[in-house]
């Protein structure tokens, strides 16, 4: 798989960004093979989240992207932080958005 022009990988679905020890492997998960692949920046999950307040994070985060034009990494932060605002209690819980990292190298998009 070549990933060269690919500019961003998400994985929303639970525990995507958890890595697990193999030996003589090192820390492997499910961004690594995107990141050999040429994908410069991976958004993956660290533990099982809530699919709904998952839904409205993701939908924040592509508009920060495209219409805000933030990068990648600030556009996960900003609509990180717009949760905490929600009118959805369930929302304003880290537990449903802290979940989600940017992993792989600095990159504008």
């Amino acid at each position: 798989m070549n990933l060269n022009r690919a500019r961003l990988v998400v994985l929303s679905a639970c525990t995507t960004g958890v890595e697990r020890y193999y030996r003589g492997e090192g820390a492997i998960g499910m961004a690594r093979p995107f990141i050999e692949a040429g994908a410069p920046l991976v958004v993956a999950s660290l533990w099982s989240v809530e699919s709904e307040p998952t839904s409205r994070l993701m939908i924040d985060f592509h508009k920060h992207r495209k219409l805000d034009r933030m990068s990648s990494v600030r556009a996960l932060r900003q609509a990180q932080l717009d949760m905490l605002t929600s009118p959805e209690p369930i929302d304003r819980d880290p537990h449903t958005w802290a979940a989600f990292v940017a992993i792989g190298g600095l990159t504008e998009f």
